[in-house]
């Protein structure tokens, strides 16, 4: 993967997203991660969707990040039991 195309115009937009973090006994896995990364991701996805005029460049922008948390949606992680 590599990093989308941003328009200058967008590249200083503040983006808010929750996300989920380990405590102090455990750690975060794989999918709680990958869920933190697509949260990210669908911030920006509203964010550039709730712009009254977007431009085609934008509008591209939108359908790349879109793509791309759909992608790391299907990603399975199998257990670790059974080692």
């Amino acid at each position: 993967m590599t990093a989308p195309f941003v328009p200058a115009a967008l590249a200083n937009q503040s983006i808010t997203w929750i996300e989920k973090r380990p405590t102090p006994s455990r750690k975060l896995f794989r999918p709680a991660r990958r869920d933190n990364a697509t949260r990210a991701l669908r911030a920006c996805i509203a964010f550039l969707a709730k712009l009254d005029a977007p431009d085609q460049t934008t509008i591209r922008l939108r359908e790349t990040l879109q793509q791309d948390a759909n992608l790391f949606d299907s990603v399975f992680f199998p257990g670790m039991t059974g080692r």
